[in-house]
């Protein structure tokens, strides 16, 4: 399960670096960058010095809703204490791309107060913290229209 995981989250990267790729250099983060400081690609518009790294998150498998990582499974700080200036949400026909420390705020405000839950079924409760079995890491479960419209900036990346 692991590596399907896997092979979806580098598909989902390929696809955003290629419409990341219209607007300047992109590469590709090395294994360390990924893990640590969380993030997958790194692009140096052409029409500036500056470098903005991305955060690349594959399609959900709960449409209207997205993960935000505030542990990950050694319970170290998740994607969103990383490095990344924004984090892209892979959907059905878009790419939505907010501000990760906008996401981070909104994740801390919003999520439940609760004892962590484990996770057992797929029925998820929004803002809920949970963890997985075996896992240290702490995620909440988002929904996805507060990402994309009580944020201020968002960028749309269409597919077409």
């Amino acid at each position: 399960m692991k590596a399907h995981h896997q092979e979806k989250g580098l598909k989902a990267e390929e696809e955003f670096s290629l419409i990341l790729q219209r607007y300047g250099v992109v590469n590709i983060a090395n294994d360390d960058q990924n893990k640590f400081d969380h993030w997958d690609l790194s692009l140096s518009p052409h029409s500036s010095s500056e470098i903005y790294l991305y955060d690349v998150k594959a399609k959900s498998n709960y449409p209207n809703y997205v993960w935000l990582e505030l542990a990950n499974v050694n319970g170290d700080q998740g994607s969103l204490y990383g490095k990344a200036n924004y984090i892209a949400f892979q959907t059905d026909d878009e790419w939505i791309v907010q501000e990760r420390l906008k996401l981070l705020n909104y994740a801390l405000h919003y999520r439940s107060k609760n004892v962590i839950t484990k996770l057992k079924s797929t029925e998820m409760v929004a803002f809920q913290v949970y963890q997985r079995i075996g896992t240290k890491e702490e995620i909440v479960f988002f929904p996805l229209p507060l990402v994309k419209y009580e944020c201020k900036r968002i960028k749309r990346f269409h597919l077409q």
